[in-house]
């Protein structure tokens, strides 16, 4: 798995675009979506796809490229936690989410799994719950894998969380500098 991210927000198109010239040197691509609205990339006269999730928040902007299906979530971890998130959360979730960094953990591997997937977050949000490093959605438990990144900018925190189908085995962390 490669994770390219940047401090210079961007358009998150143009940075898929850059990424994909200069590193997979790939200058011709269709861009095509499942019928979940999960993106991924054919090349011409080429039906493998080249899997990807993007991610951003506040500063940071990532993009996460794996050889199944990946979803990548971001968040800015120093920030205050929604109390109107909070409610949403089943009580084995609230009685982890006890700091900044485990609530937002829990907030980027429920993302995570609705990026790895294309579904829609206000759909359903609320039936994924995340706890005991176990994603349950609709009440069953869902085969994925999850890490967490923490990534550090001057002060600013950010916790990067990546779910899978299968295991990874190794991720490479490229920071883009312009």
């Amino acid at each position: 798995m490669q994770i390219f991210y940047t401090w210079n927000i961007q358009d998150s198109n143009l940075f898929l675009k850059q990424i994909l010239q200069n590193y997979f040197h790939i200058t011709e691509y269709i861009l095509k979506q499942n019928i979940y609205g999960k993106k991924y990339i054919l090349l011409p006269n080429d039906t493998t796809p080249i899997h990807f999730s993007i991610t951003h928040s506040k500063c940071l902007l990532a993009i996460a490229f794996f050889m199944d299906i990946v979803g990548v979530d971001t968040e800015y971890i120093n920030k205050k936690i929604p109390v109107s998130i909070l409610r949403l959360l089943t009580e084995q979730e609230k009685k982890e989410c006890t700091s900044n960094y485990n609530f937002f953990k829990n907030w980027t591997a429920k993302e995570s799994f609705i990026k790895l997937h294309g579904k829609s977050i206000l759909e359903d949000f609320k039936h994924i719950s995340y706890s005991n490093k176990k994603l349950l959605y609709y009440g069953e438990s869902m085969l994925c894998h999850f890490q967490f990144i923490k990534i550090k900018n001057i002060d600013d925190i950010y916790i990067l969380a990546i779910c899978t189908m299968q295991e990874i085995n190794s991720i490479k962390l490229i920071e883009i500098k312009k």
